[in-house]
């Protein structure tokens, strides 16, 4: 009977049994929990082995009168059966990293004041946890995933002292739809901060905020509008608000300086943006590309303009502002929307001459408005270059007349794609100074256009340069020193009847000709062992079918 009573009277009654303790001026005679010291501190380190079946545990001022300073890593992974955590009659500092990571039934926590750092994923896949206060506490971080993927998370109040929030703070929390950050002393949000949160539609900034880092905001489902123009922001890092959705509203402060690549990337609800009042200098690569809804952008103090910045984007009009001094060649790609452009009186590097943006001397052109409601444009004498892409989806346009320009000698990638209502592209007859080579899906799509004459100049014609060309019925190549025919060159041109190949001709790409089955008329300038050569060497360029039937006729 001894045996049975004594051990009940030392144990506590509330170590086993019930499933919670109170314990808090423990030894390690009766303490449920494992334990180290560190000098004259106490570090718990989990539960002593027969007593993993808690429910709700008081953290202890001292075990052993070694006071308890900290929750060591992992003290309390996985212990899915822990309910409640009252902290409050401790003097803990610290709780390290994972040290309740899947604690999947928690959902209370007390804390005491004293606390100062609480780790990396200290709180993650604690799925039941709906709450949690760290108003009191004077913690300056909330570290890194500290409540990943705590799915029924609606309520979380933060430190006054926190001054970083850590990354992937919040990943999976989808049952979150409001932050506060008012009154709180926050100076940076790391990267993928709030990252991919389904419900989170509602944000109030912290005053004290100066920069949010890459993928902060990135992939947000819900939020409508955003306003940092009480804050001290002063970088946006790269892809910071990358593809949120139904972002329609942003403002900034005059302190903003820097915004990085991709940062507005396929916010494709987002309507406007004035950067007027702020110190931004760049628009870096990528920043507005894909946002459908934008229209007008104010860039007072921009100075450079990076590759793809506008790239598919709503934009109707654009006002090139007097420092700007850099544009990249794609800066506006795609911009089917777009209608009018204008350049300050004062900028000495930028030009629009009826209403096409050059260089100030007129040597490159560099954006033919899509929506243009002219019909046909006559190249400048001085044009040297002519941006890939610069007339794509030039819809109105019917005439390019490019005898003018004296040193052109390319038509670039992509210049005149899915000009759907070109007709006709004039090109000088001067083997000195006129175009040797139409680039890679030069004309791709032009379905209005009606022939091609390479003149005595063209020497190359680029991959897919006249592909889904549906109206282009004669191709007059044999007196021009083409050597290069690229892949689908003329892929599915099914309107060719004919066509002429000079005897300077080494290659003809892949399907070059592919779907062109109306054609009556081929004449090669070449001698018949030549063509032999040419047909046996491009067996797939669609052509040989024709040779096979002795259809290719030499001139």
């Amino acid at each position: 009977m001894k045996k049975i009573i004594v051990p009940l009277l030392l144990i506590p009654f509330f170590l086993v049994g019930c499933g919670k303790n109170k314990d808090v001026y423990a030894s390690s005679k009766n303490t449920i929990y494992s334990f180290e010291l560190d000098g004259s501190d106490a570090i718990i380190t989990g539960f002593n082995d027969n007593y993993k079946n808690q429910t709700e545990i008081i953290i202890p001022y001292s075990i052993d009168k070694h006071v308890v300073k900290k929750i060591k890593t992992n003290a309390f992974y996985d212990q899915y059966r822990i309910k409640k955590v009252d902290m409050s009659k401790s003097k803990l500092t610290t709780i390290e990293d994972d040290a309740f990571h899947k604690c999947s039934e928690l959902i209370e926590m007390n804390y005491c004041k004293t606390i100062t750092s609480i780790g990396k994923e200290a709180f993650s896949e604690c799925s039941s946890l709906v709450k949690m206060d760290l108003s009191d506490l004077a913690i300056e971080e909330i570290s890194d995933s500290m409540f990943k993927k705590c799915s029924s998370l609606t309520d979380i109040k933060f430190p006054k002292t926190a001054k970083v929030l850590g990354s992937n703070v919040f990943e999976e929390c989808n049952s979150l739809t409001t932050l506060d950050f008012t009154d709180t002393s926050f100076i940076t949000f790391n990267e993928k901060a709030l990252y991919n949160l389904s419900s989170l539609s509602k944000i109030t900034l912290p005053n004290t905020l100066k920069e949010v880092k890459d993928l902060c905001f990135a992939f947000d489902k819900k939020i409508q509008f955003l306003d940092f123009s009480k804050t001290s922001l002063e970088k946006i890092g790269e892809g910071a608000f990358n593809n949120c959705r139904n972002l329609e509203n942003i403002s900034f402060p005059n302190t903003l300086n820097s915004i990085g690549n991709e940062s507005f990337y396929y916010c494709e609800k987002l309507k406007k943006l004035t950067l007027n009042n702020t110190s931004v200098e760049e628009i870096p690569e990528s920043a507005f590309e894909l946002c459908a809804a934008l229209q007008t952008v104010e860039l007072s103090n921009v100075n450079k303009i990076a590759s793809r910045a506008f790239y598919n984007s709503g934009l109707n009009k654009i006002v090139i502002p007097s420092k700007t001094t850099e544009i990249a060649d794609d800066a506006f790609v795609f911009c089917r929307n777009l209608k009018t452009i204008q350049v300050s009186d004062d900028n000495t590097s930028y030009k629009v001459r009826l209403g096409v943006l050059y260089t100030s001397d007129y040597k490159k052109l560099l954006v033919y408005p899509a929506l243009k409601e002219e019909k046909s444009f006559v190249c400048p004498p001085e044009v040297a270059k002519i941006n890939a892409y610069a007339f794509a989806d030039a819809i109105n346009l019917e005439i390019a007349d490019l005898t003018q320009p004296l040193s052109l000698s390319v038509i670039d990638d992509y210049t005149f794609m899915n000009c759907v209502s070109l007709k006709n592209v004039l090109i000088e007859e001067n083997a000195d100074y006129s175009i040797k080579r139409i680039g890679i899906k030069a004309f791709f799509g032009c379905r209005a256009l009606e022939s091609f004459d390479a003149l005595s100049s063209v020497k190359e014609i680029g991959e897919s340069a006249f592909f889904d060309c549906v109206s282009l019925s004669s191709v007059e190549l044999k007196n021009a020193p083409v050597e290069y025919i690229g892949p689908e060159a003329f892929y599915n041109c099914g309107a060719i009847n004919y066509l002429s190949l000079p005897a300077t001709l080494k290659t003809i790409g892949r399907s070059a000709f592919y779907g062109c089955n109306k054609m009556t008329t081929i004449i090669y300038a070449g001698s018949s062992s030549s063509l032999e050569t040419l047909m046996n060497n491009n067996s797939e360029c669609g052509l040989m079918s024709y040779y096979k039937d002795n259809k290719i006729q030499h001139n």
